[in-house]
């Protein structure tokens, strides 16, 4: 049996590339950068701290409006408009002498977190602080209280302005007088020496005037009848130069009111 033999040969043809490439027609879309997130993430916590911010401070500041505006009716002080900017407070409609425009200055610098006050409106007439009494005489009964007080047992704890409570003890038989005589008031004064910064011992006397006011209240008088003022160290009794004399003028004094 022959045997065929078939031989094939094959020709190869090599044939050179080259890379093709796509026409850019348009910049390439990789997404945003991290440059353009951080960039929105920072608006975004600035927007949401500056709202934060303003709700803060405009809580912060109604909450000091009420304490001022509590301030002054303590002080017997109404009708007054007080604008905050920032720290700041300012005073319109006060009526009165220098001494109301003074007591409300005090009255809202002793408020937390008040920085000035500047009362803008003085109408001088209607004080207050001091306002006319009924022409009427106070009773016998509470002159003879007033005269019988010991002042000098009314006392307070050294540089402060709360009234010891063994002290307002004292005050019942006049507190009792005038509640049973709802014609007649009084005014508590509060005197201090002149050691010190003048402006806080002005400060000290109206909130020792006013401790005790509110002593006498807590035994039922009520507030109208009662009325506080602070003077510092303006009325000396005795020389501030000696122990003794400053001694005398750290002191309350209690007034029947129309009785000068």
């Amino acid at each position: 049996m022959a045997r065929v033999v078939v031989r094939i040969r094959w020709q190869t043809e090599v044939i050179e590339t080259a890379p093709v490439y796509a026409p850019v027609t348009g910049p390439l879309d990789r997404g945003p950068s991290t440059t353009h997130l951080l960039a929105l993430v920072t608006l975004f916590t600035g927007l949401l701290l500056a709202v934060t911010l303003r709700y803060t401070l405009g809580a912060f500041q109604q909450n000091l409006l009420r304490q001022s505006i509590s301030a002054l009716h303590e002080q017997g002080i109404e009708n007054a408009e007080i604008r905050f900017s920032g720290l700041d407070a300012t005073i319109t409609g006060v009526r009165g002498s220098n001494a109301v425009s003074e007591a409300a200055r005090l009255a809202l610098l002793a408020v937390p977190g008040v920085r000035s006050v500047r009362v803008r409106i003085l109408d001088s007439g209607f004080d207050p602080v001091t306002p006319p009494v009924p022409s009427s005489s106070p009773t016998i009964e509470v002159a003879e209280a007033l005269a019988e007080l010991r002042t000098d047992l009314l006392l307070f704890r050294p540089g402060g302005v709360a009234l010891n409570p063994s002290s307002s003890v004292h005050l019942a038989r006049l507190a009792k007088a005038l509640a049973a005589h709802p014609e007649a008031a009084i005014e508590i004064q509060g005197h201090t020496d002149s050691w010190g910064d003048p402006h806080d011992n002005m400060m000290l006397s109206v909130q020792r005037a006013d401790a005790v006011r509110t002593s006498m209240a807590a035994f039922g008088v009520s507030y109208k009848q009662l009325f506080a003022a602070g003077f510092g160290a303006t009325r000396p009794r005795g020389d501030n130069n000696t122990a003794a004399g400053r001694a005398l003028n750290r002191r309350i004094e209690l007034r029947l009111r129309g009785s000068d």
